[in-house]
């Protein structure tokens, strides 16, 4: 989904992207979202 701006910024190229999805199907790689934390309180004073 991302690729084409990866590319068009010079972050990466076909073949690291390749590489990095190659990886996420073998099970090699695992992913995870960010844990969203929040939290409530006042501040002292």
């Amino acid at each position: 989904m991302v690729r084409a701006e990866l590319l068009a910024a010079g972050l990466t190229n076909d073949a690291e992207i390749d590489a990095h999805l190659t990886a996420v199907d073998a099970d090699e790689l695992a992913l995870t979202l960010a844990p969203l934390i929040s939290a409530w309180g006042r501040r002292p004073g």
